[in-house]
């Protein structure tokens, strides 16, 4: 019965609804520390790994994981790193035809630090990923047709995400947005427009000035978030859980899955891609971030990005183990 409840009846068509991510691709290095250094401080790594990453990229393999068909518009340097970015695109189902080739510019770079109980620092040199101009939309203009999901981030030009959200709402396709990383102003044109807004703690602080540390000043922060324009705002909590704003004004509030969390790199990527390929199928937000909920707690508990995010096997899986607990 819970079960059913998560992936309940579809109430839309048989036309397959897929996602279209406009976004960042990065080769990650990745730093493990027992303590993120103060300023001025020099500290030795006792680990150093080399990873793929970026929240473009990995938001599209979460929804491409959960069985979506999902297409990635994107910029890539024409290096080794972009090469291998591409691949694992290729390998994890992703649609990359327009998933551009950059000769001027590098493949993007991020510098992470990790420590032993997961939290995390984040440097990003966006290279290539900061010339993925509206242009690169408007050529990929063929490929926003049926029915679809946009789902935008902030590590590309906000130019471009807007671009690629007017096309989606003149059509009348849901739109996503993930502002990440935190910016404190965003165009009201763009806000507008925005059906399903998804920041993070720190990101909502951002933006409303707000510390939000529980549900109580998450429902004030989520508040303010929708006098911006933005239709539902879903607020992700880490390890306090999820507190949702929707647009008739119901409340959602979900508390997080326990899990032993050794690093929270991508975590909110895997609840953005498993919060649209969820909502792609069944068009409904409580299942959707119940199910979200539980591919952010998992990609805690592995290391690096890619490698973190869940298989659509792996949360009903373990959804199904909590379902038999309760």
């Amino acid at each position: 019965a819970y079960l059913a409840y998560i992936f309940q009846p579809k109430i839309m068509d048989n036309t397959q609804t897929k996602i279209i991510v406009v976004g960042s691709l990065s080769q990650d290095m990745v730093l493990c520390v027992n303590y993120l250094p103060t300023p001025g401080e020099t500290i030795i790594a006792s680990d150093f790994k080399i990873g793929l990453g970026g929240k473009g990229n990995n938001q599209a393999i979460a929804a491409s994981r959960s069985g979506v068909s999902t297409y990635f518009i994107g910029n890539i340097g024409s290096d080794e790193a972009g090469k291998l970015l591409k691949q694992s695109l290729i390998a994890n189902c992703v649609h990359t035809e327009c998933l551009y080739t950059d000769s001027n510019y590098g493949t993007g770079l991020a510098f992470i630090t990790i420590t032993p109980d997961g939290n995390n620092s984040i440097i990003i040199a966006p290279q290539a990923n900061n010339n993925l101009k509206p242009e690169l939309i408007e050529k990929s203009s063929y490929i926003f047709s049926g029915r679809y999901i946009l789902l935008l981030q902030l590590e590309t030009p906000i130019e471009t995400s807007l671009t690629a959200a007017k096309i989606a709402f003149s059509q009348k396709q849901p739109i996503i947005l993930n502002p990440a990383p935190a910016a404190k102003q965003l165009p009201k044109e763009l806000l507008e427009i925005v059906d399903f807004f998804i920041p993070n703690q720190s990101e909502t602080q951002i933006l409303t000035g707000i510390e939000v540390t529980d549900f109580n000043s998450a429902k004030i922060a989520a508040q303010k978030l929708k006098s911006l324009g933005p239709k539902n705002i879903i607020i992700t909590m880490g390890d306090i859980g999820v507190y949702a704003l929707t647009d008739d004004n119901q409340e959602i509030i979900k508390t997080a899955y326990k899990v032993s969390a050794i690093d929270t790199v991508a975590a909110g990527d895997a609840f953005c891609g498993a919060f649209a390929a969820h909502y792609s199928q069944y068009n409904s937000i409580e299942p959707a971030i119940d199910y979200a909920s539980c591919a952010g707690a998992l990609a805690t508990t592995k290391t690096g990005a890619v490698d973190s995010l869940p298989y659509k096997s792996e949360i009903l899986d373990y959804l199904e183990k909590m379902a038999k607990i309760k």
